[in-house]
């Protein structure tokens, strides 16, 4: 009987043991749960439901378009181009063109049954970005479009334009153009010239640590670099952005595709006399920077002589061609102009694209508009074009060496330019200058 009692005793205070220690587990659980809700309430300072701001979106689609693009508008066209940096008509076809290439532009409703931004605000707000270097909430101001939507309108902006009008915008001269660059060269004084080629410098604020003593040159701070050859009504037929700015000139053009369509025998065949001597390929002119090379016309350090003077005095003159593209090209879109506040290499290589592409797409549209003569009569002048063929056998080893070393024969470069020269003399001794 007492070693019965004595196993109940034990019993009873087993129980009471486990009792315990499982309210003291629940206890604990439930302080646990307590701060951990403490702390999701106050971490970062905000509720967990977001501040929805009603914007009429129906309403800045009403207003812009009051403003800008029904029949009676209540600013004008001048004023629409300064803002726009082009005319209503471009803005349209851009518009429309890009419309085709991405749904993002269509104006939907979202999940909740709203309108939508229509296209016209989304393309609005991506050209305000980059003519103004707007920041993207200023948009919602007048647009009523936030922050991030005019990020992705100016992105997603930038990607149709370039694979809309990228072929069209970026090509090479064709015949027609070859025969109207040549003919503006031969009233310059500069027969067989296609224009001139220069870099500038892009400032990138947000370049990575890493990063930014390789793109760091003489500026002191990192930049990236777009090597352009631009003509006399400033169309751009080639960029080549990327280069780190440490680079220089000549370390660009090393690694540019510049003359890639010489060397691998695509260009088309030029022909052209000076002082009765035939040469059949274009050249550009260029600062002293530049390496001697047949293709690049520079003008002569310390002449001596009249006629050495002005022919480096209309050398110099004519390839700011080149510079006076870059300052309008900075100043029709303000985005590059000032410190570049992307992160990613791809995304600001699509902004610059489309920018250049904007902008021959905007001297094109003034050259048509005053009815310059885009086009010339072939007949006038020996370009021959080789043909398209889409399975093209590549050139030899041999051919692209043979034509590497003519690019880069110095004595044909020396040649060039002591034709020009006496050429130049010839024709404008008495100050009678045809610019």
């Amino acid at each position: 009987m007492a070693q019965q009692g004595s196993d109940n005793s034990y019993s009873d205070e087993d129980n009471e043991g486990h009792a315990m220690m499982t309210a003291t587990y629940m206890s604990y659980q439930s302080l646990m749960l307590a701060s951990q809700g403490e702390c999701k309430k106050t971490h970062g300072g905000t509720s967990s439901r977001p501040n929805t701001v009603n914007r009429d979106r129906v309403g800045a689609h009403n207003r812009l378009m009051n403003d800008y693009f029904v029949e009676r508008p209540l600013y004008s066209s001048d004023i629409f181009r300064t803002r726009f940096r082009m005319r209503p008509e471009l803005f349209k076809r851009i518009m429309n063109g890009i419309l085709q290439y991405d749904n993002y532009f269509t104006q939907t409703r979202d999940a909740s049954g709203k309108q939508g931004f229509s296209p016209y605000v989304k393309m609005t707000a991506a050209l305000r970005m980059l003519a103004y270097r707007y920041p993207a909430d200023e948009n919602d101001d007048y647009l009523k479009i936030a922050k991030t939507t005019s990020s992705d309108a100016m992105k997603y902006f930038c990607r149709a334009v370039n694979a809309v009008y990228g072929d069209e915008y970026l090509r090479r001269p064709n015949n027609a153009d070859m025969v109207r660059l040549l003919r503006k060269a031969e009233q310059r004084g500069f027969p067989g010239m296609l224009g001139s080629v220069d870099s500038m410098h892009w400032e990138w604020k947000n370049c990575p640590t890493a990063w930014a003593g390789t793109f760091s040159g003489h500026r002191g701070h990192p930049t990236i670099i777009l090597e352009a050859v631009a003509s006399y009504d400033t169309w751009i037929w080639h960029s080549y952005f990327g280069p780190p700015g440490a680079c220089n000139d000549l370390n660009v053009l090393y690694s540019s595709p510049i003359f890639n369509d010489v060397l691998e025998g695509l260009a088309s065949n030029i022909q052209f006399t000076l002082n009765g001597r035939e040469y059949h390929q274009g050249y550009y002119l260029a600062d002293g920077i530049y390496p001697k090379w047949s293709t690049i016309v520079q003008a002569i350090p310390d002449p001596q002589g009249r006629d050495k003077q002005l022919f480096t005095r209309m050398q110099e003159a004519y390839r700011k061609d080149v510079k006076r593209t870059f300052g309008i090209l900075q100043s029709r879109f303000e985005i590059i102009k000032g410190p570049c506040r992307l992160w990613h290499g791809q995304q600001i290589g699509e902004l610059m694209k489309c920018c250049i592409i904007l902008h021959n797409m905007i001297v094109k549209d003034n050259h048509n508009e005053e009815g310059d003569d885009f086009v010339d009569d072939p007949s006038r002048y020996n370009v021959v074009e080789e043909p398209t063929v889409l399975n093209r056998d590549p050139i030899t080893i041999t051919q692209y060496l043979s034509n590497r070393a003519g690019v880069r024969d110095t004595t044909c470069y020396y040649m060039l330019r002591n034709d020009l020269v006496e050429h130049v003399w010839k024709e404008y001794r008495d100050g009678n200058l045809n610019v």
